[in-house]
């Protein structure tokens, strides 16, 4: 196990390729099996306050990442997702924070400590979904109507 770029403490390398002076290139590394190229990462801002919310989160493009969400030990503590009626805390060990956005990125509701085995239902015309570890939104007070980054 070699943590890659001080990020991910468990990320095994799977294919090193030796350029002609000897130095290694790290071409595929992977967390959970997945090659690192195939998750798609992003940076969350606030840019209606000028706050960087995490540099780490994963834009969660699978069926079986928005099912699992948080519960996957592999991923980060931050997902970013579309879904159309909700989302659920079942079988969650503890509490998460949701911020949701419109089409412009703009918040919407901001949830606090949704506690595990609960459902969060909202508008379906609402579909993107940030969850984020207990305690980000008092950190960070994110407001309705400020506009959120995703690069």
């Amino acid at each position: 196990m070699v943590p890659a770029f001080g990020i991910w403490s468990k990320a095994s390398i799977h294919n090193i390729n030796t350029i002609e002076d000897g130095s290694s290139l790290i071409t595929i590394f992977s967390l959970s099996n997945i090659p690192y190229p195939f998750q798609i990462m992003a940076i969350i801002k606030n840019l209606s306050q000028n706050k960087t919310l995490t540099k780490t989160a994963k834009v969660a493009t699978s069926f079986s990442d928005r099912l699992l969400g948080l519960l996957n030990p592999h991923n980060p503590r931050y997902l970013i997702f579309k879904t159309h009626f909700g989302i659920h805390t079942f079988f969650m060990n503890e509490s998460i924070d949701v911020l949701l956005l419109d089409n412009e990125h703009r918040v919407i509701k901001a949830e606090e400590n949704l506690k595990p085995f609960k459902l969060f239902l909202y508008h379906p015309r609402f579909s993107t979904v940030i969850e984020m570890p207990k305690g980000t939104i008092q950190k960070n007070h994110p407001r309705i109507n400020d506009k959120i980054s995703i690069e």
